[in-house]
């Protein structure tokens, strides 16, 4: 029961947060996101996670540094 919670947490937190990585990007476009974000990959699609987030609170810092350390390609 409590991994179903953790998945909810996480995948909440990717929708909320996260930026769904597409096949066909421009060069320009990952250079700009990788200035600035990080790149994590869950059940098989990666995300650009952004690396400062002001809408953040402390619990979704927590989270995030989970993911990053969990998730990081």
């Amino acid at each position: 029961m409590r991994l179903n919670n953790i998945k909810l947490l996480i995948e909440r937190f990717i929708e909320t947060y996260c930026t769904k990585v597409m096949n066909e990007e421009e060069s320009s476009y990952v250079e700009l996101m990788m200035d600035d974000h990080k790149c994590i990959e869950y059940e098989g699609q990666q995300y650009y996670l952004a690396e400062e987030c002001s809408l953040m609170d402390e619990s979704d810092e927590i989270l995030k540094e989970m993911i990053l350390n969990t998730y990081s390609v």
